[in-house]
């Protein structure tokens, strides 16, 4: 028997032969020249009502096709029933949500093998002038079906749903359009009926991984840190460090203790080269209760390497043992250590940062606005998704309370374990919008789009504008509180890690530039 094995056009070829064509005349051909762009792997933004079952990006041949396409039938059905309990004719996902979803295959092959492939067909490689891109999402099953059930468990997440062509072409226009498309006109294609029984809707573009953080939470029972009890709590975050990449080789690590109580302790990360370095000390978060060194052993060794400076990590005094203003005090005397001792250690103490994330970043905030008053001198200050009061009424309060990972319900009762009272909230050391910012640091301030706390901390840098400091804002869409430190399970982390560097190198390292203040 001989066996000719001549190849084939897989996932995309049968396709783009349908010469497929989209709103406003867009044809799918176009849409992918530089490889496929879907979501789910089943639906693609500017193509309403378009199904492509076992598509490109979905899992497909990496498990059992008869069940792959039953699960996109069954999915397909659903989402149908879902429009008409909505009085709905069309959807299709917004640009926000296909662009992450193609991050997230495309991440997930860099992990692999694959990239490095000259004839793999799962990489287009077999077919002259195919664009080389992963064709299946390499996620596996479980995943991939917890994050179609996230999807659908709120509202279709990432879909835009409406009644007729044109108005759900309006909607997916204000989160972005897809590559090449135009605004929605008269002959858009698409079922059309008159766009009078309901608006257009969408849901929030969560990105594809904390999707899966979030169902792999409810997989487990987790209800919650209020349910979870200090000690449960404690747990809980201390495994954020088995969703972290692996930690990075530095120059030097050092562990000293800058008190006499023993969560008063300092680890010191030295990177690579010749000193002396710029120096940032690192306050973790964890709403006073949780959190630990070894939680942000790995970002802190990440930004001594990306910035090329020592990074300062301090622990402190935790609620409910200890109450405010325990841990403050903690991290502005951690602060005082670092600027009188880092020289034995290779540092520079004239050029010296804080920061720290969450109520970490309340923390190192409160350290810098002291510290005006008392010194050391600071050069740089970072806020990654800080939280700034205890009673900020915002809409990102109310509008994420729930299914974003950390929940309003948790940050309360954080805060309910460090106040003595509840006449605290309005201590300047607490209320940062209260406290006098004049004379801080150059700031950056890292958000995430679906964080509670997100609009707190973006008019907290309005406010410091006002006070006349340098400040900088990036919010960083589809990303949740945490997700800075899940550095392995989070693919794009790696963008807020290269903010913060950046910012860090420039304000620390380069003294070069002054960031302007911006929402991104």
């Amino acid at each position: 028997m001989l066996i000719l094995a001549t190849g084939f056009d897989a996932c995309t070829g049968p396709l783009l032969a349908m010469n497929i064509t989209g709103r406003n005349g867009v044809r799918l051909a176009d849409e992918w020249a530089d490889g496929p762009q879907t979501y789910l792997g089943l639906t693609m933004a500017g193509f309403p009502n378009l199904y492509a079952v076992t598509g490109p990006q979905s899992p497909s041949v990496l498990y059992n096709m008869p069940l792959a396409i039953e699960d996109h039938l069954d999915f397909i059905g659903d989402a149908i029933d879902h429009m008409r309990a909505h009085d709905h004719t069309v959807m299709e996902p917004t640009t926000q949500a296909q662009d992450q979803w193609v991050y997230e295959t495309n991440a997930l092959c860099d992990m692999t093998l694959l990239p490095t492939s000259a004839s793999s067909w799962y990489m287009g490689a077999n077919i002259p002038g195919k664009p080389r891109r992963v064709l299946v999402y390499l996620g596996g099953a479980p995943r991939y079906r917890a994050i179609c059930h996230n999807v659908q468990r709120n509202n279709y997440r990432g879909f835009a749903f409406a009644a007729s062509s044109r108005a759900l072409g309006a909607a997916t226009a204000s989160s972005g359009t897809a590559s090449g498309a135009t605004a929605p006109s008269a002959s858009s294609s698409g079922t059309s009926s008159p766009a009078t029984s309901s608006p257009a809707t969408s849901s929030p573009a969560l990105d594809p991984s904390l999707m899966f953080i979030v169902e792999a939470l409810r997989a487990q029972g987790f209800t919650g840190f209020p349910a979870a009890g200090v000690a449960g709590a404690r747990a809980a975050v201390e495994g954020f460090v088995d969703l972290q990449a692996p930690r990075k080789e530095v120059g030097a690590v050092i562990d000293r203790a800058y008190g006499t109580d023993p969560e008063q302790q300092l680890r010191i990360f030295v990177p690579e080269g010749e000193g002396p370095f710029p120096v940032v000390v690192y306050v973790h978060g964890g709403g006073f209760v949780t959190g630990s060194i070894e939680v942000v052993d790995e970002p802190a060794r990440d930004l001594a390497s990306r910035a090329g400076v020592i990074v300062v990590a301090a622990t402190y005094r935790c609620a409910p043992e200890h109450r405010f203003p325990a841990a403050h005090e903690d991290a502005y005397a951690a602060l005082r250590w670092t600027a009188e001792n880092i020289a034995g250690y290779g540092g520079a103490p004239t050029r010296l940062g804080i920061g720290g994330d969450s109520a970490g970043g309340l923390l190192a905030a409160a350290a810098a606005i002291r510290a005006q008053q008392e010194g050391p001198q600071l050069s740089a200050l970072l806020l990654v998704n800080p939280l700034v009061s205890p009673v900020a009424d915002t809409p990102s309060r109310q509008d994420y309370a729930e299914g974003y990972v950390i929940e309003l319900a948790d940050l309360q009762w954080f805060g309910a374990q460090y106040l003595n009272g509840p006449e605290e909230v309005t201590d300047p050391r607490l209320a940062l919008d209260a406290a006098d910012l004049t004379g801080l640091p150059p700031t950056l301030i890292l958000t995430s789009e679906y964080d509670t706390l997100r609009d707190e901390a973006e008019q907290f840098a309005e406010q410091l504008i006002t006070a006349g400091v340098e400040t900088s804002v990036q919010r960083f869409d589809g990303m949740t509180h945490d997700a800075f430190l899940l550095s392995g399970a989070v693919p794009r982390c790696v963008e807020q890690r290269v903010a913060a560097a950046d910012f860090l190198r420039r304000a620390l390292v380069e003294d070069a530039g002054e960031p302007a203040f911006a929402v991104a």
